[in-house]
């Protein structure tokens, strides 16, 4: 962001950014109305800083989100409950159809969505892995 001095963009963080381009906004919008240029009423112009500032609270809310750590134990239960689904559902289903082809597709598909679920909620919780894959937006 330009017209910020060099310690003031150190002070700012990978964080701040939001904030920054934020009260620019708000700025810029305040000027302009004063000078006359947004000819809006003013409850078109409060919804303005409405939505400007439900955007940060957004922004600082998934950040929030982002910072707590995942627990291990509740990762660690949760590949314990996966095998037991795995390993009990087959005869659960067995015991409670009549026809054995019908209980191994339910098995096989309540498994498969089961265990799918799970790979996705881990997958989500770092979607980046452990290092960040940096791929070219423009050809070079």
């Amino acid at each position: 962001l330009s017209g910020l001095e060099a310690d003031e963009l150190s002070s700012i963080g990978d964080h701040g950014w939001v904030e920054v381009v934020h009260l620019r906004l708000i700025r810029c919008i305040s000027e302009r109305i004063a000078a006359g240029g947004l000819p809006f009423p003013a409850p078109i112009v409060s919804r303005i800083f409405q939505e400007l500032s439900t955007g940060t609270l957004m922004c600082a809310g998934a950040r929030k989100i982002a910072s707590v750590p995942f627990p291990y134990p509740f990762h660690q239960l949760m590949r314990v409950i996966k095998w037991y689904y795995l390993i009990s559902s087959p005869m659960v289903l067995v015991s409670f159809t009549s026809h054995i082809a019908v209980a191994m597709v339910c098995s096989f598909l309540s498994s498969l969505f089961f265990v799918a679920m799970i790979e996705v909620s881990e997958e989500l919780e770092d979607p980046f892995g452990e290092e960040c894959v940096v791929q070219r937006l423009r050809p070079p």
